[in-house]
């Protein structure tokens, strides 16, 4: 084993056991255990100054093995803000490392102004962090240049621990200040080049910075001139010159310097050798960042890998041009706008002179490098000033010699290697020095695949007989899996390919593919992880094979859910290829498409259309693909295309892949399942469920017959298959089929499979349309809220909206409300906010958001989500239909009936052409036309419209369904408004018994039958009665709804009615005020209000308040005249009050005129109405 994996793997043990462990381990290799004993005390006893972790990414690292632990002791008090130190008051901390704080602190004689004032952290006094604070004190002393900040003034606090003040710099790292203020690359170059010139100085004064990084590069305006200043020296090293008095070692096994930034003889355990140059490579490294907006080695790289192999990374991986690194940067267009220049004209500034600039102060070789930093700095004036730069590409004879000395174990070919596999591996090694591309891959391909064939006809096909499986000591098994088969050659690789890293990848890799292929992700990245690794420590990244190899690794990281890690890796192959093969190959089309899907995934939609295009376009023009490879190229563009709205287009293009695959196969084509499963789930979400059960049946079949009940791509089948079930309405067919697939994902898989996950989502989601569910579906999606959030945020986003229709579906409004807007955030801050799930999350929102009494809101969204769909998907579309269903339900609580009445025949026409007549999706709208009927007076109507669709969900969903009830109390309102209370009374009392039963009573639907009843009750005189039934209903919408919402003011109307009924006029006045303000502010037109202010005043008349009951009791009746036909059939018999508040008030007034005057108006207004 390797020393990185004999630290890693002695990390991982307990420390009471290491040094067993590692006994062990390095038997007869005494150098090797001293220095891993050296990592190991580094790992544990980081005791840096400056820096954080030990390796963290971006900041300082000093892991130093020597440094001993201090004894614990009593330590003095620490500075705090608004303390003094001598005649500085610290007013604000401003920055801390290992060894010192910073703060902002204000000079008070014997001038006054602002300082930044560095002193010693309490207990980091020992000897070496003194030396080392001194030694940054004496190295700033040194210095005089305008862009390195100076010292002032030095000297002890009062418990003895050192300090030194120093010029504040109110600026900000050189890169954000670029930037920000959108610095064109010239003028960026403008700016760097006094860095350099800083820099130099601290040579001349005998000083090497060893940190230089943007943050330590700040940049502040003076006279409104950008000036760059060089700070924080704490690391700095002595070049010649002694800065302090102090003895100041740089231990053996420490590493300094920050990781992105570090030069590679930084990246040695020992750095006693460090010289001037380091800050060169350092000052080369923030210039590619000025002009990339990226370091060479990118923080994703550097967080996914082990210290050790960073280090080696830093001294020994190649550095893409900066113009080529733009070239294929995705954020090529915001890298470009920040630089005040088009995307397409960055490259072309960056290639040529500045590339050359950039890697020769770049170059790994020291020797190589600009022999000062004045030396780069006078190079980008030249550029600057059109003059010929001394930088020039390396030639070819040095290339060769780098690719030698990094591939030099490879080369190491001798007479004592006597194994023939050995031998032929490191001929065909050596032979790439010297021999053609297509030379080396036939020489090194044919050999690596001979041998990987004879290991699986061996060990893997020969065992799969009774007589070899009883040979080689295993049981026999007559039916064995080839999940059997691949698990036993994966046993048996360890300890099989000693000395033979090749063979050894290539077999993993074969494996590693065989996994996927068989539905087993994770193991397949497993082992592809490994090949990988193995193939790039001997061939290096760059190798054809091992570029091909990380591609294969992607696509098992995209399957695995790992999609970010995918596509930055994917983006470096192909930059490989592009580079070394011919742009044609089949190589380069796999790795485009399946950047498609991992951008697709994570809902990056343009940059993923455009990967999937190119796939595409590139296979139309490489004959070699096989019929195979480019159908499964447009099932995956399919997918980017229905995730971007372009649903035609894909359809059209999964309908021609199923016709291609029957012909060049018949029904046992492996992705004819697949193509099946996308063309049944995009038209599931267009409406069409029977054209997509139609498909996924037979995708489900398919699967079963060619993969398996369990295979990954069945189970995703059976699960679509389910939810289209729900669709149709078939909801106990639809729960069987999706708790079935969930637990064969769950012993198939495993509990924490991304597929387990989405399935048990799938469940939840389900479960949620059915109201007497809702709380099992809340249960399951909060049971995988967290595993969502791991897997990635599309899955997440849709288990949040999963749970916030569950919530609704329980009343549960304002939480329901809460979870959506967080889902419909996520969603938008995609780049593809018009797609059809938002769309319907919105729909789903505006629900939320009604259920709360706010239905000018919710309409006000709809009628959005209207236009918005309709101009996606076109006015027939099975989401434009449920926004329309929704939308004429709300307008008529508003009293829109008008509208909504004209809008009934389109969304009756739409709905049969969706579903047919026998379609639960119909049966909402069906239920909503008959009250608009209803509240029209149009009873009969209504009356037949109702009895159907109770008799249709009676039959389809059962009797005690939510939807069934509620069918079952519109015809016992219906009843009472018709006046025919004794049909009324067992309608609702069954509808609330049942609600009760299977829901409970905090269902909204048990509040909306208890007010229904509570009305009819008082209504029949019964007002006693009535009372605590319209008190229960109140409470509950007010949890429900807030104090805007329009039933809660409905109800409290009523119930003040109830009152006033009893003789108890002041207790209706708070209750009609309250509902008063409602109707003013959300339906100031509307005749309810009216009606109310006419309530107002005739309670404020029963309690002898006339002067205030008149203009109350009159702006009643003339509302509700004006607006008579508006009034809903159950207000009708209130119409006629109007006028009589106004008669009964003069007469409590003794205003006997005006009583006179009134009765003959109203009589005349009813002999008016007669005679008409």
């Amino acid at each position: 084993m390797t020393e990185s994996t004999l630290f890693e793997l002695a990390l991982r043990k307990p420390a009471r056991e290491r040094a067993a462990f590692l006994d062990e381990a390095c038997a007869g290799d005494a150098e090797l255990r001293r220095r891993l004993d050296v990592l190991l005390q580094a790992h544990d006893n980081p005791g840096g100054f400056l820096e954080g972790p030990a390796a963290g990414l971006g900041e300082t690292a000093e892991a130093s093995a020597a440094a001993g632990v201090a004894e614990a002791r009593a330590l003095p008090p620490a500075e705090e803000v608004g303390g003094r130190i001598g005649p500085y008051r610290l007013l604000q901390a401003i920055g801390e490392g290992g060894m010192g704080s910073v703060f902002m602190a204000e000079q008070t004689a014997p001038v006054k102004r602002l300082v930044a004032l560095k002193v010693i952290k309490a207990g980091m006094d020992s000897r070496q962090v003194l030396a080392r604070f001194e030694a940054e004190r004496q190295a700033l002393a040194l210095m005089d240049h305008p862009n390195i900040a100076r010292v002032l003034d030095a000297g002890a606090t009062e418990h003895g621990r050192p300090y030194f003040v120093m010029e504040l710099v109110r600026g900000v790292p050189i890169t954000s200040f670029c930037d920000d203020r959108r610095l064109t690359p010239r003028e960026r170059l403008e700016l760097f080049i006094p860095v350099c010139q800083a820099v130099q100085h601290a040579h001349q004064k005998g000083v090497i910075h060893r940190d230089i990084k943007p943050s330590n590069v700040l940049v502040a305006l003076y006279d409104d001139r950008p000036v760059p200043k060089v700070i924080d020296f704490g690391v700095a090293k002595a070049a010649g010159v002694r800065l302090s008095d102090q003895t100041l070692y740089t231990e053996f096994g420490a590493i300094i310097g920050t990781l992105q930034y570090m030069s590679p003889e930084q990246a040695q355990l020992n750095q006693l050798d460090i010289d001037t140059r380091s800050d060169v490579y350092s000052l080369g490294v923030l210039l590619y960042e000025l002009l990339t907006g990226t370091t060479p080695l990118e923080r994703g790289t550097l967080g996914q890998a082990a210290l050790l192999d960073v280090l080696r990374l830093i001294r020994e991986a190649d550095t893409p041009r900066p113009s080529a690194r733009l070239s294929t940067a995705a954020g090529l267009p915001s890298i470009a706008a920040a630089r005040g220049v088009e995307p397409r004209r960055l490259s072309g500034l960056v290639r040529g002179d500045l590339d050359w600039v950039v890697m020769r102060a770049l170059e790994k070789d020291r020797s190589r490098r600009y022999e000062t930093a004045n030396a780069l700095a006078r190079d980008l004036q030249r550029h600057l000033e059109g003059a010929v730069v001394e930088a020039c590409p390396p030639t070819p004879a040095y290339r060769l010699r780098r690719f030698a000395r990094r591939h030099r174990a490879g080369l190491a070919v001798g007479a004592a290697i006597a194994a023939t596999l050995i031998v032929a591996t490191a001929v065909s090694v050596w032979q790439a020095l010297r021999a053609t591309r297509a030379e080396r891959d036939a020489l090194q391909a044919a050999r690596i695949q001979a041998l990987t064939n004879e290991f699986f006809l061996g060990d893997l096909l020969d065992r799969a007989g009774a007589q070899g499986q009883s040979l080689a000591g295993l049981k026999p098994d007559p039916d064995i899996k080839v999940r059997t088969l691949v698990d036993r050659a994966a046993a048996r690789i360890d300890g099989r390919f000693e000395g033979q890293p090749l063979l050894e990848a290539e077999v993993r890799r074969t494996i590693g593919n065989a996994y996927r292929a068989i539905g087993m992700p994770e193991r397949g990245r497993e082992q592809l992880e490994k090949a990988y690794e193995l193939g790039r420590i001997r061939l290096g990244e760059d190798a054809p094979s091992i570029v091909h190899m990380s591609i294969d690794l992607a696509v098992a990281e995209v399957g695995c859910g790992l999609r970010d890690r995918a596509a930055e890796r994917l983006r470096r192959a192909i930059d490989g290829l592009a580079r070394d093969d011919d742009p044609r190959c089949h190589h380069a089309v796999t790795a485009l498409d399946q950047l498609g899907v991992a951008l697709d995934g994570l809902g990056r939609l343009d940059e993923a259309d455009v990967a999937s295009r190119r796939a595409l376009d590139l296979a139309g023009r490489y004959p070699g693909l096989s019929p195979g490879g480019r159908l499964s190229l447009s099932n995956n563009r399919a997918i980017v295309l229905m995730h971007r709205g372009s649903e035609a287009e894909a359809e059209a293009l999964l309908e021609g892949a199923v016709r291609e695959a029957a012909a060049a196969v018949g029904e046992d084509h492996p992705m004819l399942p697949n193509f099946l499963i996308n063309l049944g789930v995009l038209r599931n979400a267009r409406g069409d469920h029977r054209g997509a059960e139609r498909d996924l049946a037979k995708a489900v079949e398919a699967g079963r017959r060619i993969r398996g009940d369990r295979h990954p791509i069945t189970l995703a089948a059976r699960r679509n298959l389910g939810l289209c079930l729900m669709g149709l309405g078939r909801r106990g067919e639809a729960e069987a089929t999706l708790r079935s697939a969930l637990e064969d994902s769950r012993a198939s898989l495993g509990a924490e499979d991304p597929a387990t996950i989405a399935a048990t989502v799938d469940l939840a989601e389900a479960l949620a349309r059915n109201p007497g569910r809702a709380k099992d579906a809340e249960s399951l999606a909060r049971s995988v809220v967290e595993a969502s959030r791991r897997i990635g945020p599309e899955l997440e986003d849709r288990v949040l909206a999963t749970l916030g229709v569950a919530l609704i579906k329980q009343g549960r409004f304002p939480e329901a409300e809460a979870t959506l807007a967080r889902a419909v955030a996520s969603y938008e801050r995609g780049p593809s906010p018009g797609r059809r799930v938002v769309i319907r999350l919105k729909l789903f929102l505006s629900e939320s958001i009604a259920g709360q009494g706010r239905h000018a809101e919710a309409i006000a969204i709809q009628r959005g989500l209207l236009r918005q769909c309709e101009a996606a998907f076109g006015p027939g579309d099975a989401l434009t239909f449920d926004i329309l269903l929704d939308l004429i339900g709300y307008l008529r609580v508003v009293g829109g009936e008008d509208e909504a009445l004209a809008l009934s025949p389109r969304a009756i026409a739409m709905g049969e052409a969706l579903g047919g007549a026998e379609a639960t999706r119909t049966l909402p709208f069906r239920q909503n036309y008959g009250a608009l009927l209803h509240v029209r007076g149009r009873f009969e109507e209504a009356e037949a419209i109702y009895r159907g669709v109770l008799d249709q969900a009676s039959r389809l969903l059962g009797p005690d369904d939510i939807n069934t009830l509620q069918i079952t109390a519109n015809l016992g309102e219906l009843y009472r408004d018709w006046g025919r209370p004794g049909q009324a009374v067992p309608l609702l009392t069954r509808a609330l018994e049942a609600t009760l039963r299977v829901f409970g009573p905090d269902h909204w639907h048990a509040a909306w039958v208890t007010w229904k009843l509570a009305e009819l009750e008082r209504d029949r005189g019964r007002p006693a009665e009535a009372e605590p039934m319209f008190r229960r209903a109140i409470d509950r919408y007010a949890q429900i709804q807030g104090p805007d919402g329009l039933e809660l003011a409905a109800l409290r109307a009523d119930l003040a009615m109830n009152h006033l009924q009893k003789g108890e006029p002041a207790a209706a006045e708070p209750l009609l005020r309250q509902a008063l303000a409602v109707y003013e502010k959300s339906l100031p037109d509307d005749w309810r209000r009216y009606e109310t202010l006419g309530l107002l005043g005739q309670a404020l008349a029963l309690q002898g308040r006339f002067a205030q009951a008149e203009p109350l009791v009159l702006a009643g009746y003339e509302g509700m005249e004006a607006r008579r036909d508006r009034v809903t059939v159950d207000a009708w018999p209130r119409r006629p009050q109007a006028g009589r508040r106004v008669r009964v008030l003069y007469e409590r007034w003794g205003k006997a005129e005006k009583v006179d005057e009134w009765d003959a108006r109203l009589n005349l207004e009813r002999e008016t109405k007669e005679g008409r």
